[in-house]
């Protein structure tokens, strides 16, 4: 719940949405958030959470970049699909990229609002790759997408989402106070520059 909230300092204040079709790009990134804590905690991993919810009744029921007015705040829809589809994003695009392009993202539009077609841009434009269809078909579709044999082969490695999550937060940290707390919530294993604590 913490990581959740704390993640809503930029994916959700600081870069808000466009329109609220949009919402998926406030709560995924702090569901996502808290999968990448659960992992760093030694609990289960994105990968993991990605595959539990898959399977779950009614998980591809709706459209999780136009949810509708009756399910706009949807746990299953935006906050849960929506963690699935950056999931499925960073397997398609691996890691490294995957990272760089979510702290791009907050970087680029502090302050301002995004879109999802806004997103997909940026990723695209990272990436090197056409996304259009895999964002078509995990935001934009009912029914269940594409997900492939790489969910199986892509496990994130446990040092790459300790190194990369505290990167994340230490670049998009803004004041010194955001960045004690957020060093506290590492607990000690990396300080809020990235570097191993001594």
């Amino acid at each position: 719940m913490i990581a959740h909230e704390l993640t809503h300092q930029w994916y959700g204040d600081s870069v808000s949405v466009h329109r609220w079709h949009d919402i998926w790009l406030n709560e995924g990134f702090a569901t996502y958030a808290e999968w990448l804590w659960a992992q760093h905690e030694g609990l289960s991993s994105p990968l993991q959470a990605f595959r539990s919810w898959a399977t779950a009744r009614g998980i591809w029921n709706h459209k999780v970049a136009d949810p509708g007015r009756r399910n706009l705040f949807d746990f299953i829809t935006v906050y849960i699909r929506g963690a699935m589809t950056l999931e499925a994003l960073r397997l398609r695009i691996g890691s490294e990229k995957f990272f760089h392009l979510i702290q791009a993202w907050a970087r680029q539009h502090a302050g301002r609002n995004g879109s999802t077609a806004q997103f997909e841009k940026l990723a695209e434009q990272i990436s090197g790759k056409d996304l259009h269809r895999f964002f078509h078909d995990w935001l934009f579709s009912t029914g269940k997408p594409p997900i492939g044999t790489r969910a199986k082969q892509h496990a994130m490695p446990s040092g790459l989402v300790a190194k990369l999550s505290v990167n994340w937060a230490a670049t998009l940290a803004g004041s010194s106070s955001d960045r004690n707390v957020l060093a506290a919530l590492h607990r000690g294993t990396a300080n809020p520059y990235g570097r191993p604590a001594s």
